[in-house]
């Protein structure tokens, strides 16, 4: 959660990229989808960065 309020006054944003098994499964249980946005690939991540 630091890290995501750091990037927001930065005016940064993040992507996740291609996570699986128990790394998604851990970001889904604690409902930090929320603040770290997840893509299914590199490619998908920089397109939601870029916007």
């Amino acid at each position: 959660i630091y890290i995501c309020s750091t990037i927001k006054k930065m005016n940064l944003k993040l992507s996740i990229a291609n996570i699986h098994g128990s790394v998604k499964k851990v970001i889904e249980l604690t409902k930090l989808m929320g603040y770290f946005p997840i893509s299914n690939s590199v490619e998908e991540a920089l397109l939601m960065v870029k916007e």
